[in-house]
C-alpha cells in the first residue's frame, strides 16, 4: 500500500511540473493562454481545442454553406491573408475573389503565432455575418499597425463575415 501511494505521489507531482513547462513554454513564446495540442504530424501546429483536419471544406465554399441561415457550425480549410500583430488574437481568412473574413478565437483563450499570415489552416467554429462598429474597425486596424489616418477615415459600420474558432491547425 505504501508503494501505491509513494507511485501516486510521484505520478502528481510530475503531472503538475509538466503542466508547468508546458505553460512556461507558451508564455516563453509569446502564445498567451494558448493549448498547443501535440500531434505525431510534426507538420501541424494545433491552437485551442484539438481538432481533426479531415472533413474540412475549403474556404471558397463557405459562404455557399452558410446561404440563408443567420449562423453555421463549420470545419473549413484556407489561407491567412493577415494576423494581429499586437498579438495573434486574431486572423482574416481569404474566402475566395473578394471575401474575406475574421476570425476571432473562442473566449480569447488562445492566440495564433503573429506570423502567420499566408500560411494554410485549417479552423472548425462558427461562422456569421454582422454588422461591425466603426469603433472595433477602428481597433482592429490599429492591431493591424494602420496609420493614424487610416484608422481616423474609418466612419460608417461594416457588414462582415465573421467566425469563431474553437480551434485551429497551422499546416
Amino acid at each position: 500500500m505504501k508503494n501505491f501511494i509513494f507511485s501516486l505521489g510521484i505520478c502528481l507531482i510530475t503531472m503538475a511540473c509538466s503542466g508547468s513547462r508546458q505553460a512556461d513554454r507558451a508564455s516563453a513564446s509569446g502564445i498567451y493562454n494558448n493549448e498547443e495540442a501535440t500531434n505525431t504530424d510534426s507538420a501541424y501546429s494545433h491552437y485551442g481545442k484539438a481538432i481533426d483536419p479531415t472533413g474540412a471544406i475549403p474556404s471558397s465554399e463557405l459562404l455557399a454553406t452558410l446561404g440563408d441561415q443567420e449562423e453555421v457550425r463549420v470545419k473549413v480549410a484556407g489561407e491567412v491573408a493577415e494576423v494581429c500583430k499586437m498579438k495573434g488574437c486574431w486572423m482574416i481568412m481569404k474566402l475566395g475573389d473578394d471575401d474575406e473574413m475574421r476570425v476571432t478565437f473562442k473566449d480569447y483563450a488562445f492566440f495564433v503565432p503573429k506570423d502567420t499570415d499566408g500560411k494554410k489552416v485549417i479552423i472548425d467554429g462558427t461562422l456569421k455575418k454582422e454588422s461591425v462598429d466603426v469603433a472595433t474597425l477602428r481597433h482592429y486596424a490599429e492591431d493591424a499597425g494602420k496609420s493614424i489616418e487610416e484608422i481616423e477615415a474609418i466612419g460608417t459600420p461594416e457588414e462582415k463575415y465573421t467566425f469563431v474558432a474553437d480551434g485551429v491547425i497551422i499546416i
